[in-house]
């Protein structure tokens, strides 16, 4: 893949079994994904119906273990390290099958990130802030009386790009209204599209 600066990378990792074999207490390594920033929920382990595929003259199911949603901070070639794992692992032959323990590896995946252009950068330039943006403002009324106070909000998001590249919001000086300190709100989620927003 050869995402932006920013921009959001799934990381799937996939466990193949011989359709002959069941397995039980998967271990995983643990990751140091340098180079990227992982939403905070992206990688907790997802059950997913096991998909049936053909490799050769052998059958697998294929399950999917982890869902990593990635955000690239650097530009230039950056490394997902492998993974590790060990299983239990015994044949499917009535209830004798001896359970045994194995280990395997999922190599190392190299990401070219691509470095955001020069060109056409606004003068002030916040950061990477790559996805679909949205500004909001809302009111919370559409009359004011007398020295009645009035909210307004303001709501950046962003999908498919990381939160912290957003530069936040600023109102600039409203003629004839007076403002307090506003106060700031942040909230990270999944959308359905598998999107961080």
């Amino acid at each position: 893949p050869n995402p932006w600066l920013g921009q959001q990378v799934d990381a799937y990792l996939y466990l193949y079994v011989n359709d002959q074999l069941a397995y039980d207490q998967m271990d995983l390594s643990d990751v140091a994904l340098t180079g990227f920033w992982n939403h905070a929920e992206g990688a907790q382990p997802r059950r997913k119906r096991p998909v049936q595929v053909r490799r050769g003259e052998h059958t697998y199911r294929r399950e999917e273990v982890v869902h990593y949603r990635l955000f690239p901070i650097r530009a230039g070639e950056q490394t997902l390290p492998e993974l590790k794992t060990s299983i239990n692992v015994r044949r499917r032959v009535g209830f004798g099958g001896r359970w045994q323990r194995v280990e395997r590896v999922a190599p190392e995946l190299k990401v070219n990130v691509r470095a955001l252009p020069e060109a056409g950068r606004p003068k002030q330039f916040g950061g990477p802030a790559v996805g679909a943006v949205r500004l909001e403002a809302r009111l919370d009324r559409t009359r004011i009386d007398g020295s009645a106070a009035a909210e307004l909000t303001v709501t950046s998001r962003i999908i498919g790009g990381m939160l912290a590249n957003l530069p936040a919001p600023t109102v600039g000086k409203l003629d004839g209204f007076r403002g307090h300190r506003p106060a700031t709100q942040e909230k990270v989620l999944v959308g359905r599209s598998g999107r961080v927003e």
